[in-house]
């Protein structure tokens, strides 16, 4: 099988965790005050040259670092990491204050996080892998109740929403 082949067999789930507006309006702009500044100290059309150059920077950037969320026939991927499926214990979808309640909470420290701060509600998903250091993850999405719905179709049993991170 190509190595490719794994973006074809996604089950219907697949989110890029893009900047939300402020976060496209600072990084325009941060190329607009550029800009300016570059057309005070030389001439407009470098000031122009400079906020579109910049522009563009950021956005390439922005899309470069964007976390993807994406379940496929037998992976979960979350940002750079991925875990089979097979070694997943449950998922349960979490609201906003429940991810800032855990991100407070020492159990926090025991899950690993692909939680941008621009990405207010997720899913936690409990790791049953004795290899991995992690009990569970959490992982942000715009879209909690479809990504722990992709989840369950694939064979991962759903976590009782009063359950902790308990291996």
């Amino acid at each position: 099988m190509p190595w490719h082949s794994c973006t074809v067999l996604t089950l219907g789930y697949r989110e890029r965790l893009w900047l939300g507006p402020v976060g496209w309006l600072s990084a325009l702009g941060f190329a607009a005050s550029l800009g300016v500044a570059y057309a005070a100290a030389t001439t407009a059309r470098w000031g122009w040259v400079v906020a579109a150059g910049c522009a563009v920077v950021t956005a390439a950037f922005a899309r470069h670092r964007a976390p993807l969320v994406a379940v496929s026939a037998t992976d979960f991927t979350a940002g750079e990491a991925h875990i089979e499926l097979r070694h997943l214990d449950g998922v349960r979808a979490l609201t906003a204050t429940q991810v800032t309640l855990l991100r407070r909470h020492a159990d926090g420290g025991r899950g690993w996080w692909c939680a941008p701060g621009w990405v207010r509600t997720g899913v936690l998903v409990t790791i049953s892998d004795a290899t991995d250091p992690h009990e569970f993850w959490v992982v942000a999405t715009r879209r909690p109740e479809q990504l722990t719905q992709a989840l369950t179709d694939a064979g991962v049993p759903p976590l009782a929403h009063g359950s902790s991170s308990d291996r």
